[in-house]
């Protein structure tokens, strides 16, 4: 199928589903004023279905594309998305006992009715309630591809995405055209943009180091509100103008109100650090944390804490997938992810726990070429690829080294142990969990690397599918051979491994690792 048929294909699907749903509904509005449940709820569905309108008719407009994957991917979500919404049609008329085509009043015949209404308002309320989860979790599956059009190289996208964001003002249409001109022209800045570098008096003066982390809280000066302090340091040799440049793009990415739907924190600005070296420079970036002061904790450290429920583990899982994606759908990568660079949000009763993906001291645009130069710290390259291992990596960081750090952090959470113990006498060191303190002393480093990676392999396929199950078992191993060039590997595809726009790799990462998250159930 070429780019013509993908796109008509396309069209076609979100024509259908579109059509369903705002028959849908259309016939929900009967329900309205019945109670105010009912109400809540199809004020949600509402809401839900005007954002997932308005991106069905812009992928609608989009002009022909080269990039098949993300055409075929999201013709399928639209497809499962008609089929979810004529479910709901088939569930709503057998729950009314009426053909609601012409607009009948459900809330007056349904006083006749051989239910009667407090029942039937009790199925509708259930049905309702359904539709929305459905919704929810289709939104899950679309949602990464759509952040994913950020990067077609089209001028007409352009002109589209302009015109949605004037004609709907939505939040997800603004975060596409921001993505595109961080992507486009990721060094210019607007005359009307506000400078996100701040004064030290934008903070009090309180500092509360998170263990064990270089993460500190803080809060605002004027509203009091909690923030997470993110210090980055350039070392002497760094090209300053690049790095503000880099910091200042992150920074525009993730100050968006949107983000916080990403599992990422809202950026409310960058402060520089009087240091005491003067060849090398010091930045913060200021995170806000949502309004309720509930415990934070690293990733680390709780890690070392008795193990949380298995839908707790799965849903740290999840948020972790998600912030991944919506990071390199902007063109960054990451190149820092292990649990100290996790932090966990923990409600009260520790019934829920919402992780955040921070740490961005080596983050940069993927375009950028890394160093060949990194470090030897043993507790930092568990977490890398072998081939980014070393005092001079053998490869450039991509997409796919993120995946591989994202993998290893999953393991860890399924197995609910700390790879890493910080201790008082002796340092920081290999845990019981990890054996390979004789693996370390190896003098062949590139040797070591390659069998700490097939020891973490062969600890997910041997311990986490009594403990998490087939599919999060696949899901890690997935991860953790991302990069190998064999059958087990679900990216095998050289359009996976090699895609210049990033496009390839990021629905090979929807469809192996997000959907197949998303699609564990409890």
């Amino acid at each position: 199928m070429d780019g013509i048929s993908g796109g008509i294909a396309v069209w076609q699907a979100a024509e259908t589903a579109i059509k369903t749903g705002e028959q849908l509904v259309a016939r929900y509005k009967a329900y309205k004023h019945a109670n105010e449940r009912l109400d809540d709820l199809i004020l949600r569905i509402e809401g839900i279905w005007l954002r997932s309108t308005t991106q069905m008719s812009f992928v609608r407009k989009l002009p022909p594309s080269e990039n098949l994957r993300l055409q075929t991917f999201q013709e399928e979500c639209f497809r499962r998305l008609n089929v979810h919404l004529q479910t709901a049609l088939v569930k709503l008329a057998d729950i009314s006992g009426q053909d609601l085509a012409a607009g009948i009043n459900v809330a007056q015949l349904t006083i006749d009715a051989p239910l009667s209404k407090r029942l039937k308002y009790s199925l509708l309320e259930k049905h309702l309630k359904q539709l929305v989860s459905d919704l929810v979790s289709w939104h899950n599956t679309f949602d990464p591809s759509w952040y994913l059009l950020a990067r077609i190289q089209h001028d007409d996208v352009d002109t589209l995405v302009a015109k949605a964001d004037a004609d709907h003002k939505d939040e997800s249409v603004a975060v596409i055209k921001q993505i595109r001109e961080l992507v486009q022209q990721p060094h210019t800045v607007r005359r009307d943009e506000k400078s996100l570098f701040v004064h030290s008096d934008y903070l009090t003066n309180e500092r509360l180091a998170i263990e064990p982390t270089d993460l500190n809280l803080s809060r605002l000066r004027q509203s009091g509100q909690r923030v997470l302090l993110d210090t980055t340091t350039y070392p002497e040799g760094t090209d300053q103008r690049q790095a503000i440049r880099f910091m200042r793009g992150l920074a525009r990415l993730l100050s968006s109100p949107e983000i916080s739907n990403l599992s990422l924190l809202r950026c409310l600005g960058i402060l520089e650090l009087d240091g005491n070296n003067p060849k090398t420079r010091q930045y913060q970036y200021i995170f806000g944390l949502p309004p309720q002061d509930n415990p934070l904790s690293s990733l680390r450290a709780i890690l070392v804490e008795s193990s949380p429920s298995l839908d707790v583990k799965i849903d740290l899982a999840k948020s972790l997938a998600k912030a991944l994606t919506s990071l390199h759908a902007a063109d960054f990568v990451h190149k820092n992810i292990r649990p100290e660079t996790i932090i966990v949000l923990e409600s009260a009763h520790k019934e829920k726990s919402v992780p955040f993906l921070v740490g961005f001291e080596s983050l940069r645009p993927s375009e950028a070429h890394s160093s060949l130069i990194s470090d030897m710290a043993w507790e930092r390259n568990v977490y890398r690829h072998p081939s980014r291992q070393g005092l001079r990596p053998q490869e450039y960081y991509t997409m796919q080294h993120d995946i591989y750090s994202l993998g290893v952090c999953l393991l860890e959470i399924g197995l609910w142990f700390s790879f890493v113990d910080y201790t008082q006498e002796h340092g920081v060191l290999p845990s019981p969990a990890l054996p390979i303190e004789a693996l370390l002393d190896k003098n062949n480093k590139r040797q070591e690397a390659n069998e700490i990676k097939d020891l973490l392999v062969e600890m997910a396929r041997e311990k986490l599918p009594s403990m998490m199950g087939r599919t999060y078992t696949e899901v890690v191993v997935s991860s953790l051979l991302c990069l190998d060039k064999d059958s087990d590997n679900v990216f095998t595809d050289s359009e996976d491994l090699h895609d210049e726009d990033g496009i390839a790799i990021g629905v090979a990462f929807i469809k192996h690792i997000l959907m197949r998250l998303d699609s564990i159930s409890l």
